[in-house]
């Protein structure tokens, strides 16, 4: 898989035309991860962003509780992303992984030159945030519900 297609069909390009995902491809790079390795830390500073290709992953808190399993088309690190980069999670490789990467301070330098890219951009990573927020409700209600 090329760079563009990998950018191409994961849903932080969506409504991008394929001319605006080829700017794009500069900033990214296919970074492999085998099993049980750390593609983030919990309070480790970077912005930025992977989007899951292949494979699976889990995010887990500072104390080790798994959050949530990612698959293939997933983002990861929005909330450094828009938070000033200390990662709020730790997310680990589970089996082999292949994720494409961006450069988070390239990506703002070009968010900031490109700011109709920029907008789509960040109408995606706040769609994930949603998303995000939408299953810890449902993860909170019943943890509720089972006291």
């Amino acid at each position: 898989m090329e760079l563009f297609d990998a950018l191409r069909t994961g849903y932080l390009t969506d409504g991008l035309t394929d001319s605006e995902v080829q700017s794009l491809v500069s900033l990214a790079e296919f970074k492999e991860y085998d099993n049980l390795k750390d593609i983030v830390r919990v309070k480790d500073v970077s912005f930025d962003l992977y989007v899951l290709i292949e494979g699976a992953v889990e995010v887990t808190t500072e104390s080790g509780d798994i959050i949530s399993r990612l698959k293939p088309g997933a983002i990861i690190g929005e909330f450094a992303f828009f938070e000033g980069g200390e990662r709020s999670a730790t997310v680990m490789s589970h089996g082999h992984s292949k994720l494409l990467h961006l450069d988070g301070e390239k990506l703002i330098g070009f968010i900031d030159a490109n700011p109709k890219i920029g907008m789509t951009i960040y109408r995606n990573l706040g769609r994930t945030l949603c998303n995000r927020l939408r299953s810890a409700n449902v993860q909170i209600e019943r943890l509720v519900s089972a006291i």
